[in-house]
């Protein structure tokens, strides 16, 4: 799975357009569970989502370097792999879901008969974004504990089983969205993108470091 992962991301580097540092970390759920430390303690246990085997995270410090197209394409690219692999794909962005748009989806996701909600399909992956439960035109306000509440329910009130993998388009920055994720769920990589910038380069160092303080990842 982490070869399979890296041979997408190097078929887009060259597919793309956009110069940009990408970088990738992958680990073992089975690595994860024995990375503890003293820093963990009084933070909610990480579950896995049923059903679901590898979470990847597209992540990136500043908005606009094109994350959510790197996002789309990841999946696309794996769920069109020659190996069969089924795919999710999860917008984390509350403010500003994408994803309804970029994957051509419309529409309120159906419940199943345990009261989850069913996620949206398009080219074969698996999609659920706020985008479908709000209008459109309406816009969110909310504070950082109604924040973690959204995250948390699309990630455990979503019937996402089975999934090889299920890649998360993160929003921007390193706020509540990122330390939700990161304290719920086992994380088995993080792709991080951005323009080449020094500035840039700056703020994903400071993601990078907040990624490693709490997911416990390392670079591979």
């Amino acid at each position: 799975m982490r070869m399979l992962c890296i041979a997408m991301i190097r078929r887009l580097w060259f597919c793309s357009s956009w110069r940009r540092s990408v970088h990738l970390c992958l680990r073992p759920l089975h690595q994860q569970a024995q990375a503890t430390s003293k820093s963990t303690r009084g933070l909610p246990r990480k579950w896995p989502i049923a059903g679901v085997d590898h979470i990847i995270l597209v992540a990136s410090g500043k908005g606009g370097v094109g994350k959510s197209t790197t996002a789309v394409n990841l999946a696309l690219s794996m769920a069109l792999a020659e190996d069969n692999i089924s795919v999710g794909l999860l917008d984390a962005d509350i403010f500003g879901p994408s994803i309804p748009k970029m994957m051509n989806l419309c529409g309120q996701p159906e419940l199943t008969e345990q009261n989850q909600m069913k996620p949206m399909v398009n080219y074969g992956i698996k999609c659920m974004s706020m985008g479908f439960l709000v209008e459109e035109s309406s816009p969110i306000v909310w504070r950082g504990l109604m924040v973690m509440q959204a995250i948390e329910r699309l990630i455990r009130q979503v019937s996402w089983g089975p999934l090889d993998v299920l890649v998360i388009d993160m929003p921007p920055g390193t706020g509540d969205t990122q330390l939700s994720v990161s304290q719920l769920v086992p994380v088995s990589g993080m792709l991080s993108c951005l323009n080449q910038s020094e500035v840039l380069t700056r703020t994903l160092a400071h993601a990078r470091a907040c990624a490693r303080a709490h997911t416990h990842t390392h670079h591979c």
